[in-house]
């Protein structure tokens, strides 16, 4: 994990950025907001209330095809502002795996910007 923390414990992360509602942009996020974002975006995409799924179940269980998959990847990169492979969905089958892979994401690519608490 990166070391780089400032003040209170937030990791300085220039690789989150705004998507274009501007969900991420100025916000100090702990890992389980990251986790939360992840979910809601999924629950959208999947069309179920988000209190329906569970994150350690595989996100195909949910019935969205790959067209869908790819999709949310590309969705999750203009709302984190990262570079994520399009095959994210199939490496990280469960949304817990997921967040975990963008928070490392988010974490290495810390330099400046928005602040992220550890959790």
């Amino acid at each position: 994990m990166n070391s780089d923390t400032g003040e209170n414990g937030y990791l300085a992360v220039s690789a989150i950025h705004a998507d274009r509602r501007g969900a991420c942009q100025g916000q100090s996020l702990t890992m389980t907001e990251v986790q939360d974002l992840l979910l809601a975006k999924f629950a959208e995409a999947a069309g179920v209330d988000p209190s329906q799924v569970d994150i350690h179940e595989p996100t195909f269980s949910y019935g969205l095809g790959s067209i869908q998959l790819i999709s949310l990847v590309g969705e999750l990169e203009d709302w984190f502002g990262l570079q994520l492979p399009p095959t994210l969905a199939w490496d990280y089958p469960t949304i817990k795996g997921l967040t975990e892979f963008v928070w490392a994401e988010i974490e290495r690519g810390s330099q400046s910007g928005a602040a992220i608490r550890r959790s």
